[in-house]
């Protein structure tokens, strides 16, 4: 925002701008696609939960055709490509930290062993179900998360997270229409385009399959409802979150314990989130409890992947019906081999995010022909009375 580096307003921006990345703005493109789906599966009573089912609703053409069968692929590439992306960061970075801990040099071999867990702890979970299983994990993992965070706020700089999260919230409203529009046509540093919108395009890879996974844990609850909870919920998490976790972070750069600017422009992101866990007290008890967080949500957002990749590739899903647990069983072990072959490549964050251009884009078709067709189902049921609420 054309803002003097290391100066009392940088600081201030820094933790707005992870809101305004992980905010309103990503949930809401997950609400673009989950209410749409909502509207045919449960009020329409179409057949089918996939992409391909809701456009052949909403434009004609056959869902087993050609253009059917290419949208359904198109979903598949996408779904591995935004997996591509968490995985390719996540797992080396888990590595490191366990490394720390247990004072041993990160190796391929642990990165192996490490998405080896998460294949059986997500695959276990997707073979039971998603009330038995993946509700159960996420469940514990939201308290451990919490836990982590209240842990952070009691023994570290409490106070000063307090502060400094209120006062991001509150710069981060009061800039968000700038921050959304920002393309830096004078400065040209060339940071909206590789964050804001790389990031745009980073939700859009996960906005199918998230969108689907919301349409199909929503049965019962009114449109409203689910509006709410998917953007309000799904942001003040990462609110909380990022509030607490980047606040520890900036007071360890600002009192002189941590370098983080300097290793962060180095290219040593994971080093220095290891360097500020170690500040606190029981440092170690709280690398274990972050690598068991991390491992845990990626189990958990592999398995959702995993059920709405196996539910398009279920032709003809009814409202209370799930895909085969084999079926589901398969999609694990494929997304298994994804984060293996980047880290196998070595793969760098260019190119990862270059993953998420490639495959994000095709997606904002369908979402416009997925909005368009949900605003005309609207306007066809309910034309004739005022809106009401529709009950899934």
């Amino acid at each position: 925002l054309g803002i003097e580096a290391n100066t009392q307003r940088a600081f201030e921006m820094a933790l707005p701008y992870n809101m305004f990345h992980w905010g309103f703005s990503a949930w809401t493109l997950y609400a673009l696609v989950g209410i749409p789906m909502c509207y045919h599966f449960y009020i329409r009573k179409n057949k089918g939960l996939s992409l391909s089912a809701i456009i052949s609703e909403i434009t004609g053409i056959k869902q087993n055709g050609v253009i059917g069968r290419l949208v359904d692929v198109m979903f598949i590439f996408i779904c591995f490509g935004g997996l591509s992306i968490t995985l390719g960061v996540s797992v080396p970075l888990v590595s490191q930290v366990l490394s720390a801990v247990l004072g041993i040099a990160p190796s391929f071999m642990m990165n192996i062993v490490l998405i080896l867990i998460i294949s059986v702890v997500y695959s276990l979970s997707s073979y039971i179900g998603i009330q038995k299983g993946m509700a159960m994990i996420s469940n514990m993992n939201t308290k451990l998360a919490i836990a982590f965070c209240i842990g952070i706020m009691l023994l570290g700089p409490g106070l000063f997270i307090m502060a400094n999260t209120t006062n991001a919230l509150g710069l981060m409203l009061q800039n968000f229409v700038q921050m959304s529009l920002y393309t830096d046509p004078i400065g040209q540093t060339g940071f909206p385009q590789s964050w804001t919108i790389f990031y745009w395009l980073y939700w859009i890879t996960y906005a199918p399959f998230t969108g689907i996974f919301i349409a199909k844990v929503s049965k019962g609850r009114t449109l409203r409802s689910v509006v709410i909870n998917t953007i309000v919920s799904g942001s003040t998490g990462c609110f909380f979150f990022f509030g607490v976790i980047s606040s520890l972070s900036l007071d360890r750069q600002l009192r002189g314990l941590v370098d983080m600017v300097g290793m962060l422009g180095e290219g040593k992101d994971t080093v220095a989130i290891i360097e500020v866990l170690r500040t606190l007290p029981l440092s170690g008890v709280f690398m274990l409890v972050f690598c068991t967080v991390s491992v845990l949500f990626l189990a958990t957002t592999l398995d959702g992947a995993a059920f709405t990749m196996a539910s398009t590739a279920t032709p003809g899903l009814k409202e209370n019906e799930e895909p085969h647990p084999m079926h589901r069983l398969f999609w694990c072990i494929a997304l298994a081999l994804v984060p293996l072959t980047l880290i196998f490549i070595r793969a760098n964050l260019n190119t990862i995010k270059t993953a998420a251009i490639i495959t994000g884009v095709p997606i904002i078709i369908l979402m416009i022909i997925m909005i368009v067709g949900w605003i005309k189902w609207m306007v066809q049921d309910f034309e004739s009375s005022s809106m009401k609420e529709s009950r899934m």
